[in-house]
């Protein structure tokens, strides 16, 4: 299924694919099912991905925006997904879940105003997440979920921002796996609660006009005024704590 510049709002899910390959590109869907913002179960993701297709082909997203759900931005489970300069935000879940298995690949993705912004849940899933920014959710990143059906997943986040999420930017809510398994989850060039990058990564995130998210990314990491007017020049690699240019594994 192949879907360019379609805008969908007010529906009870966005879109479902079940052992299929979807591409969307340049999509806008929100308000899901209602606008009210009232959590019913009724799983009201703006879509969700469900198993792989026989093909080995991932599944698309692409300059697409959604908003505004009381469920998921992005259910994924047991699929591969590539999810790429997309913005997602105010849904009443995740940002983006990943679950059962399969692979996720997000780049240049700016997730808010969620309960958690990206979550690694249950199953094992691969999660490798690039020049993404999680701000303003409850919770930023979260490793593991509320199912009780055991956790192998990983994640890498490479180049990621996390910070002035309300409870925490990281979660890691089965603590048993990764420390039992220290690559299960791994920040490189990775910058988590750093309060004092947020005025920069904000104006970075409203950026427009500047040539897509990741000339307005590399600006604002480089605090480069030139390629991107609107970041400020505070963001720069640091030499001790977690930062830009700063690896850590948790």
């Amino acid at each position: 299924v192949t879907l360019g510049g379609v805008v969908m709002m007010r529906c009870d899910m966005g879109l479902e694919s079940v052992h299929g390959v979807v591409v969307m590109v340049g999509c806008d869907l929100s308000q899901l099912p209602n606008g009210q913002g009232l959590m019913l179960d009724d799983d009201n993701d703006a879509v969700r991905i469900t198993g792989e297709h026989e093909s080995a082909r991932p599944s698309i997203i692409d300059c697409c925006r959604l908003s505004m759900g009381e469920d998921d931005g992005i259910d994924q489970d047991n699929a591969k997904l590539q999810v790429s300069h997309t913005r997602i935000e105010g849904f009443v879940n995740e940002g983006i879940a990943a679950s059962g298995g399969g692979y996720v690949s997000v780049r240049e993705v700016v997730i808010s105003g969620c309960a958690q912004g990206l979550e690694v849940g249950y199953g094992g899933p691969v999660v490798h997440a690039d020049s993404l920014l999680l701000l303003h959710n409850a919770v930023g990143i979260r490793y593991g979920c509320d199912y009780p059906t055991g956790h192998r997943g990983v994640l890498r986040l490479t180049r990621a921002v996390a910070v002035n999420n309300s409870d925490s930017d990281y979660v890691n809510a089965f603590p048993e796996a990764p420390h039992t398994r220290p690559w299960k989850v791994s920040m490189e060039c990775s910058l988590v609660g750093a309060a004092q990058a947020l005025l920069a990564l904000e104006q970075w995130a409203r950026c427009g006009g500047c040539g897509g998210a990741g000339a307005a990314w590399s600006a604002a990491v480089r605090g480069d005024h030139h390629a991107c007017p609107h970041a400020a020049p505070t963001v720069r690699a640091g030499h001790g704590g977690v930062g830009l240019g700063k690896g850590r594994r948790s």
